[in-house]
């Protein structure tokens, strides 16, 4: 009995162990709060979240991301504005994989706001 726990005690720290390897291979992700008809689209760089208001939408609009603006990027992300189109391009692909289940649907990157559209 006492070489099965050892056994799967050992085995369990390497299954412990996987995923936190295979997250730092890709540190970026995103993570959603939804309080309703509302919430928080987060951004995760490694350790570092930034998080940006998302609303549920109406019509063919399926919900919608605030995004700050060029001006305002830098202060509210701590991200330089060269960073921003890739940043927000990661955002918009990650967030209409976890969140839409269609494959016609489609995103639109505006000023302030990325659109999520099924059609």
């Amino acid at each position: 009995m006492g070489n099965t726990y050892i056994f799967w005690s050992v085995l369990q720290r390497f299954f412990v162990q996987k995923p936190e390897k295979e997250e730092s291979k890709n540190p970026k992700r995103m993570t959603f709060e939804n309080n309703g008809r509302s919430g928080y689209a987060i951004f995760w760089d490694g350790d570092k979240a930034t998080k940006f208001y998302m609303e549920l939408g109406g019509g063919d609009c399926m919900f919608f991301v605030n995004i700050p603006s060029q001006n305002d990027w830098s202060s509210h992300t701590r991200y330089s504005l060269n960073q921003r189109d890739e940043i927000l391009k990661f955002i918009a692909e990650e967030s209409l994989r976890l969140q839409s289940n269609s494959p016609e649907s489609y995103y639109k990157i505006e000023e302030e706001w990325i659109s999520f559209f099924q059609k």
